[in-house]
């Protein structure tokens, strides 16, 4: 159980991909990110009220929130899971609906000029280490996180009556399958306007053999999945990604941020708590259950993490793992790489002192995350706008959380 000294302790991570971001922008993306950890972590604590949800309605705007403050008299395990989400929810909020990010409104379209989007999240509860799920595929949502939490949150609520009609509750589902027009950007309409005929003939942007304008495409699009992970020591970690996939992408194609264990992870045991999210090629991703994959060989490893950094055991496994399938990544000269990204958090007990870290790899050219947390009433911040420098094959890094 938690104690009276770490009620209030906190760590929020969010992150707005790993793929190619203009450097010119790196200032406004890292203000964006922390944006986002500041507009998670506000003093009043709020719950989702979900008696009037309906579960069966993926898009989130019809949603009725209870804007009412908790008090420390309710700080059981699934208020937890509700303070957790409170959190995750207004720091998504702010990637969501922002155009610079490829989720929700402005992200990427589809080759019929539509959005839609995939989101998941996964919870692990610190008490009895047993974790819970939920994902919204091919959503045409403006808020696709919150669709997913709102899942979860209902799932949770009534999986004891479900049990009792010997029903199943449902942990995937497909979202709101009539497109939403609004959701489409003036910078998306130019864009596909300006390739529909091309579109038409190949289903593709790749076979564009203009080198200029294909430069031009990867510059001002932003194709990358954007994830939110909220901890609250010793009492439960809340995961979620969401993304609107692949630029000019076929209808129907669901990418790493539907699939949990692909885009997005908590788990643990007795000694540690781990958090995985995951950004790069979808599909790469989805092959090597990335973030389901990270998150468990650092569990089963934590004997390890005082022989190594956090970083580089995240390094190696990850390469270990790209070996296992037929990567579907390639550059620009046609060649299979590895190309992702992966941010998440490790807590271990280490004799009688909890270690708590923040870590980073990623081969793509760049990646944007941040980090806040509020433990033992001091307050930290760190937003990177991460490069792989000259001649390296990727970046990677950690940083204690005291």
């Amino acid at each position: 159980m938690f104690s009276s000294d770490d009620k209030d302790d906190v760590i929020i991570i969010a992150h707005i991909g790993a793929g190619y971001f203009n450097e010119k922008h790196a200032d406004m993306l890292k203000a964006l990110v922390a944006l986002s950890l500041e507009s998670a972590q506000r003093e009043d604590i709020y719950a989702r009220k979900m008696a009037n949800a309906d579960p069966n309605h993926a898009e989130g705007n019809n949603m009725d929130y209870d804007m009412k403050k908790k008090d420390d008299s309710m700080r059981d395990t699934s208020n937890s899971f509700e303070i957790c989400s409170g959190m995750l929810l207004r720091a998504s909020k702010i990637l969501e609906e922002s155009e610079l990010t490829n989720t929700g409104y402005g992200s990427s379209i589809t080759d019929e000029c539509s959005v839609f989007c995939d989101s998941s999240v996964c919870g692990y509860n610190m008490e009895t280490m047993k974790r819970c799920q939920n994902s919204i595929i091919m959503n045409s949502s403006r808020l696709p996180l919150r669709d997913a939490v709102d899942g979860l949150l209902y799932t949770n609520k009534h999986v004891t009556q479900s049990e009792n009609l010997a029903i199943t509750p449902s942990i995937v589902k497909i979202g709101n399958i009539k497109a939403d027009l609004d959701l489409v950007s003036p910078r998306m309409k130019l864009l596909y306007n300006k390739y529909r005929t091309h579109i038409k003939q190949n289903r593709s942007i790749t076979s564009v053999p203009n080198k200029e304008d294909d430069d031009q495409t990867k510059t001002h699009t932003i194709q990358d999945t954007i994830g939110v992970s909220v901890i609250l020591p010793n009492r439960c970690a809340l995961t979620g990604a969401s993304s609107g996939g692949n630029m000019l992408k076929p209808s129907g194609r669901v990418g790493c941020a539907g699939i949990v264990g692909a885009g997005a992870f908590s788990t643990g045991n007795s000694r540690c708590t781990v958090t995985v999210m995951c950004s790069g090629n979808g599909e790469d991703i989805i092959q090597m259950d990335l973030a389901r994959s990270v998150g468990e060989y650092l569990v089963d490893n934590v004997d390890k993490v005082t022989e190594s950094p956090v970083c580089e055991l995240v390094a190696n496994h990850v390469y270990e793992q790209s070996k296992k399938c037929d990567l579907l990544a390639v550059d620009d000269s046609g060649n299979h790489v590895l190309y992702v990204g992966v941010v998440g958090y490790m807590e271990w007990v280490e004799e009688t002192r909890k270690s708590r870290l923040f870590f980073y790899f990623h081969t793509t050219p760049t990646m944007v995350f941040g980090v806040r947390s509020r433990v033992d009433r001091r307050t930290y911040e760190r937003c990177l706008f991460s490069r792989v420098r000259a001649n390296r094959r990727d970046a990677r890094g950690e940083f204690a959380l005291l």
